[in-house]
């Protein structure tokens, strides 16, 4: 074993027959410099996403190009404020008030100081929707104008502000006092309507955060041209969830408008479902569950098929969805862009989706494919498409020995006696244990090198795709994706030489900022394997 310097960082280069026990036990600030064999897969991306291909035509109407001048960034602050779901609420509570304020003086008998609180109260209420509707008009411009809920909203609210300033002198005048507070409430009850629009597409930016939207032809969807061909978005959504996801009747009308009889979906979430005749059955399934991984062979299927309908007509194109469009849509679609040749190398076709699925003129939140077992099964699909020529690879079977954690005094109680540890087989549990109560297994705890070693017992012949996924009964370890600790990916074909470590960062929870405090730099898991004949 040999150290050396590179960038003021420890490199060391570990022989691959160096056995378990000389493993250095602090990794701290040392970059483990292992063989593809020996480490997990997954794609290290940056932080921000590059920006979008410039050959591909951006059809969302938005151009994913931050503000630069000031008039630019201070109509995006505007046009972020008043499309913000927090201010849509807050119009919404005004407008209740203003209709129950309106409904008590024309009900009940009010002195004349009640009465004219009332009025300029009222009065404050519709100077605050003038105001609204002037903000709008700066952040939309020109748009403003050609959307007729829009200049609805504005005529009405123009009109009722002109009478009631008119009229107000005369407002507790018989008929014409009458007639101005039916003014009123009908002018609240049109503005409310057309607050629920905007508050159900606040709910929906909100939701979808900075992905990049279709703003075009009177669509608003989380949807967006990851190529001319191939499109991500989110669930088709019904009921409630229409509310804060994309109506499954716009994404239909927008499927069967731009792209009559010519595309086909994807649905991954094996967690819903929803009705396939709006598009004309026209939809595959793939089941996948949330924050998790395909299997190797969906992934090789996904992509036949896919070559099989677009080389059927140069028209066709492919929409992809899960949950969100973001995480199994990016990891069914990188995987495409590897199969199609766009990208050779898996980073480059995860760091390409990311930027097209980030609008960064809303924010600046990576998009793209962030779960590391996601990132980690582009890069088998890599490897399946060189070295296997898009044939999955033949079956290797292994079986755990044992489990190594370092990093460990962080995590819990700190001696691993917290943490149990299920191991799935696709989607199957085919084995659990207990590190604390010795069920299945045997642990040491190496307290003064920050380490534990779990002897498993009984552990099952693992074969292909498998899911190790650790829980813990601490309080202090927070649950993230899967309701556990932390979990990883892997498959059996690319296990080498017996051993595979995941560092921090490619493990599934850990690898998120917020708990770095609990999973420091130094936390890792290794599994050392037996060969099964």
């Amino acid at each position: 074993m040999e150290d050396t310097e590179k960038n003021g960082t420890v490199v060391v280069d570990i022989p691959q027959d160096l056995p378990l026990d000389m493993l250095p036990p602090i990794v701290g600030r040392m970059e483990l410099d292992l063989p593809d064999d020996r480490r997990s897969n997954t794609s290290r991306r940056s932080s921000l996403p590059p920006p979008p291909d410039s050959h591909l035509p951006l059809e969302e109407g938005n151009t994913n190009v931050p503000p630069s001048t000031r008039f630019q960034r201070c109509r995006w602050k505007v046009r972020a404020l008043v499309e913000h779901l927090l201010f849509r609420l807050f119009t919404v509570i005004l407008i209740l008030v203003d209709i129950s304020l309106v409904i008590v003086d024309f009900c009940a008998t009010l002195d004349e100081s009640t009465s004219q609180k009332i009025t300029i109260t009222s009065r404050a209420i519709i100077i605050y929707f003038v105001v609204e509707i002037i903000l709008r008009i700066f952040a939309k411009g020109i748009d403003f104008f050609k959307n007729c809920f829009d200049v609805t909203d504005m005529v009405i609210v123009l009109a009722t502000f002109i009478i009631d300033m008119a009229l107000s002198n005369y407002g507790r005048w018989g008929v014409v006092g009458r007639t101005l507070r039916i003014i009123r409430i009908g002018r609240s009850v049109v503005i409310m309507v057309g607050q629920y629009r905007h508050v159900i597409t606040a709910t929906r930016k909100t939701v979808s955060q900075n992905k990049r939207r279709y703003l075009k032809d009177g669509f608003d969807l989380d949807l967006c041209y990851i190529t001319e061909r191939v499109i991500a978005m989110s669930f088709p959504s019904s009921g409630v969830r229409k509310m804060y996801r994309n109506p499954i009747n716009e994404v239909a009308r927008f499927l069967n408008t731009k792209h009559p009889d010519h595309y086909k979906v994807y649905d991954l979430c094996s967690e819903r479902n929803y009705p396939t005749e709006l598009f004309h059955d026209r939809v595959e399934r793939v089941y996948i569950d949330d924050h998790n991984v395909p299997t190797l062979e969906d992934l090789v299927k996904f992509c036949d098929d896919v070559r099989v309908f677009l080389s059927e007509d140069d028209t066709n194109v492919i929409a992809v969805h899960c949950k969100g469009g973001k995480g199994r849509t990016g990891t069914m679609i990188c995987t495409w862009l590897v199969d199609c040749e766009m990208f050779e190398e898996a980073e480059k076709s995860l760091d390409y989706f990311g930027g097209r699925r980030t609008d960064l003129s809303v924010g600046k939140t990576f998009q793209g494919v962030e779960t590391p077992s996601q990132s980690r099964y582009v890069g088998y699909y890599e490897k399946v498409k060189k070295d296997y020529d898009n044939e999955i690879p033949a079956i290797v079977k292994l079986k755990i020995t044992t489990v190594t954690i370092t990093g460990i005094k962080t995590v819990g109680k700190g001696d691993g006696s917290d943490l149990s540890m299920a191991i799935f087989l696709g989607r199957e549990q085919a084995f659990n244990c207990n590190f604390g109560k010795g069920k299945n297994c045997e642990l040491t705890h190496d307290k003064d090198n920050n380490r534990i070693e779990v002897m498993l017992c009984n552990c099952p012949i693992l074969v292909e795709d498998t899911k190790v996924r650790f829980t813990s009964s601490a309080v202090t370890v927070p649950k993230g994706y899967d309701n556990c600790a932390f979990y990883f990916w892997f498959h059996s074909a690319f296990i080498h030489n017996n051993r595979l470590l995941i560092p921090r960062d490619e493990l599934d929870n850990p690898h998120k900022k917020k708990v770095h405090k609990i999973f420091t730099e130094e936390f890792s898991v290794m599994l050392s394997f037996e060969d099964v004949t």
